[in-house]
């Protein structure tokens, strides 16, 4: 973790629970939003959800709200689990004595999912502060079998330069960057429901087309932060934006 600032966690009897129960959560959500790659996206901890349920014994409509009754059970189980996963491998910030002196809070969880083909993203960095990155971490449990979230392999001091302070780049760092990236591979593997990745949110990484031809890709994602800001993640920083004659494929 040190050197490359993310790692995998294995697949385990409890992660496949949890990974089947938010499977079967899919079927009560609609996403709110489609972010880069066609991925839906749904918050889970977004208040006030409703929806009308099937007539009662006294022919009244009865309002079941989803929020309460589903998902935050679910949302704390499985922070709780990702927790675990992350006061191992991150002991210094994560273990019960490292949270009595300076506590984590749970920013953001939110439900993916992506359907065949679909699910390719830029590459990206989830928080779009550098100091605010450094300090802030990335959970991903993936409920179905896929390739995993793809993570850079190489030393974090290496990708350093490419995490530009300031919203744009200028031609010289742009180009700098698209060097860079070309140099680096991006590993995503082939793991089972149940398994995970964490990383630091100044790791750059991006998500990865579905490659199954007919099921769903699920992820749940969260965001752990020293402060509570539910709106963390809401802007992300992109290494290499956009740019004409550019190919951007050859440069992930």
């Amino acid at each position: 973790m040190p050197t490359h600032r993310w790692t995998k966690f294995r697949h385990s009897s409890r992660g496949a629970q949890i990974a089947a129960t938010w499977r079967a959560a899919l079927h009560f959500t609609d996403h709110d939003i489609e972010i880069r790659g066609k991925v839906r996206s749904y918050d889970c901890m977004k208040e006030g959800r409703y929806t009308i349920t099937q007539l009662s014994s006294d022919g009244k409509l009865q309002l079941l709200n989803l929020q309460s009754r589903i998902f935050n059970p679910l949302v704390e189980i499985t922070e709780n689990y990702f927790r675990e996963q992350l006061s191992i491998l991150h002991p210094n910030v994560f273990s019960k004595e490292a949270l009595q002196r300076k506590p984590y809070f749970l920013n953001a969880m939110k439900l993916l999912w992506s359907k065949p083909r679909e699910g390719k993203q830029d590459v990206h960095y989830d928080i779009s502060q550098r100091c605010m990155a450094g300090v802030r971490y990335s959970c991903i449990l993936f409920c179905t079998p896929s390739h995993h979230t793809a993570v850079p392999n190489a030393h974090a001091d290496d990708m350093k330069v490419v995490f530009r302070d300031g919203d744009e780049l200028t031609d010289q760092q742009y180009h700098e960057n698209v060097s860079i990236l070309r140099k680096v591979r991006f590993i995503s593997e082939i793991v089972p429901a149940g398994s995970g990745i964490t990383f630091h949110t100044n790791v750059a990484h991006h998500g990865v087309e579905n490659m199954s031809h007919k099921h769903k890709r699920i992820v749940v994602f969260a965001l752990f932060c020293p402060r509570m800001d539910k709106k963390a993640d809401e802007t992300q920083k992109f290494p290499l934006p956009p740019r004409p004659g550019v190919n951007m494929d050859e440069s992930q």
